[in-house]
């Protein structure tokens, strides 16, 4: 004779594979879109051109911004649109998460979300 309790209902495990999944979607999804409108907004603060962004990055004392600044708004692009796709995705979450690790150290100085451009000068 079993002790098992059956009225206790566990979940099957296609149940938590596909919670895990639609959740790992979604996040994925967000992740891109939001990538995309930073891509976006960073373009547009630059005047509508990569050489803007350059500009913006050499205002922040980012290093060598003639050439990060239009790789960044590449990367949020092209790497928002990738992960929106899924295509790609473990390379470029882990270029996503180094590129924003780059932005708190270099920008965003003072705290984790303020939107201050407080470059160390």
């Amino acid at each position: 004779m079993t002790t098992e309790d059956t009225s206790v209902i566990r979940p099957s495990s296609t149940v938590v594979r596909t919670t895990r999944d639609v959740v790992l979607l979604i996040s994925r999804v967000g992740l891109g879109v939001l990538m995309l409108a930073h891509a976006k907004l960073e373009y547009d603060f630059g005047g509508g051109s990569l050489a803007g962004v350059g500009t913006l990055f050499e205002q922040s004392d980012v290093p060598l911004p003639a050439i990060s600044g239009p790789a960044n708004v590449l990367l949020e692009s092209v790497g928002g649109l990738a992960m929106i796709l899924g295509l790609g995705v473990p390379i470029v979450g882990v270029l996503m998460a180094a590129n924003m690790v780059g932005a708190w150290v270099l920008v965003h100085t003072s705290g984790l979300y303020a939107m201050d451009h407080n470059a160390a000068r």
